[in-house]
């Protein structure tokens, strides 16, 4: 199992392919990583438009949420993110 932080491919969208790469054992190549730094430059992350997430739109308790997920984010060491 791969664990994979959203915030990691975020920061470094590469390392966290190569990373999953070498997880499902696939070749990694110099072709195939300009071919996918060609396609995200082309496709920024808001060509379809902007869609802003609060999470006050769920009708969902966000104390009673983190709850939940606590022990998955303490054994992962998921970094809590602010919520609007």
């Amino acid at each position: 199992m791969l664990d994979l932080h959203f915030s990691a491919f975020v920061a470094d969208p590469f390392a966290a392919l190569r990373r999953l790469y070498d997880f499902a054992e696939l070749d990694w190549n110099a072709d195939a990583e300009q071919r996918m730094q060609a396609w995200w430059k082309t496709h920024p992350a808001d060509e379809h438009g902007r869609h802003a997430h609060r999470f006050s739109d769920t009708g969902l308790d966000e104390g009673e949420e983190r709850e939940k997920v606590k022990g998955y984010v303490e054994y992962f060491g998921v970094r809590e993110e602010r919520v609007a």
